[in-house]
């Protein structure tokens, strides 16, 4: 994890990947992988602290009118 060594510097117990541990979540409405960063997409869905915090329909059927 990018944020590891921070943790480790403002010494932050209990931190990172492990059974038990908080984890949030961020479901963007994408089709490549650089479109997360380089478009502004929709978010699908928000886990936040083990909660539903923001939900999106998002339609993805393609073809005409679409």
């Amino acid at each position: 994890m990018a944020t590891d060594a921070g943790a480790r510097a403002l010494r932050l117990d209990r931190y990172g990947l492990y059974e038990g541990a908080r984890a949030d979540l961020v479901l963007l409405d994408c089709i490549e992988p650089a479109e997360a960063v380089a478009a502004i997409p929709d978010r699908a869905l928000v886990i936040k602290a083990g909660k539903i915090s923001v939900t999106t329909r998002v339609d993805t059927r393609r073809g005409p009118g679409r």
